[in-house]
């Protein structure tokens, strides 16, 4: 059997392929910079899935986000081999499995916009890269994690128009002692500060949160974007993730206005990205 997986910091979606079937279902996700060894055992060990089909799995791929470095993907790797014993296990980067999942062999700009952000060109066999991921401190412009700092900062500020002021409170109940511990001593900081995109998502309309959710876009575009479009001009851009998928109508508004040529977006590369594999599996 065929295991892949997609991780973001958020989820991991786990596609298992068997000769005349296929089955999907997610877990938290397996981000190595934002998880210990320990959490990502007890999360795969604590799936029932993946526990079921755990000796009959061939071989893994796993597309991690995090897993941009050898020490990184070493470490993901040897906690996926601890439980699928028998198969033989490949890691590599969330940014290659977008671009084999949006454009195979076929070059292209892309940006991955979910939980965390990041953007490259693919010369149909190589990643390029001009500016590096920093992370949701540093970077991750235009991400969840990036929109969900912005939103809950103004919260607790008390500077949201009073509708969004009045909302958010009634929905999520927030404390600022109970934020501020699942910012800075939890693990999952990252996907917390995502995990407030459903209320982007309510209120996608509202002027504030269009205005806001733009001034980021561009700010992802002009970090991340632009240096590909000059230097690759009327290649598409395509993009990857939860947030470009929801917010897809403000991203067009965006590209139209930098003049940069939209390709395709795709809220999760899985099935794509399986497709890929297989094919090329059978050459």
């Amino acid at each position: 059997m065929l295991l892949i997986a997609d991780s973001g910091s958020t989820k991991t979606t786990w596609l298992l392929v068997g000769p005349n079937s296929k089955e999907e279902w997610q877990t938290e996700g397996l981000n190595p910079v934002s998880l210990s060894a320990e959490s990502m055992i007890r999360i795969i060990a604590g799936n029932q899935q993946l526990v079921e089909f755990a000796n009959e799995v061939e071989t893994l791929y796993f597309y991690g986000a995090g897993c941009n470095g050898k020490a990184r993907c070493i470490t993901v790797a040897s906690v996926l081999q601890m439980h699928f014993i028998n198969a033989t296990i490949r890691v590599d980067s969330d940014l290659k499995g977008a671009v084999l999942a949006v454009t195979g062999n076929e070059k292209g700009i892309i940006g991955i916009l979910g939980t965390g952000s990041n953007a490259c060109y693919w010369d149909g066999s190589n990643i390029i890269q001009y500016t590096p991921a920093l992370g949701y401190i540093l970077g991750d412009e235009g991400s969840g994690s990036k929109l969900g700092i912005h939103l809950i900062r103004n919260f607790l500020y008390r500077k949201l128009p009073i509708s969004l002021q009045s909302d958010m409170q009634m929905t999520y109940q927030l404390d600022k002692n109970a934020v501020i511990d699942q910012v800075y001593q939890q693990e999952q900081a990252k996907a917390y500060l995502a995990s407030f995109t459903p209320f982007l998502v309510k209120h996608k309309e509202h002027p504030f949160v269009q205005e806001m959710i733009s001034n980021h876009f561009e700010t992802f575009i002009d970090n991340h974007i632009v240096a590909y479009t000059q230097q690759y001009p009327n290649t598409p851009v395509h993009f990857v993730g939860s947030i470009a998928h929801f917010f897809d109508e403000i991203l067009s508004n965006v590209l139209l206005k930098k003049g940069i040529k939209k390709g395709k977006i795709l809220r999760n590369p899985t099935t794509e990205l399986a497709n890929y594999i297989i094919a090329n599996e059978k050459e």
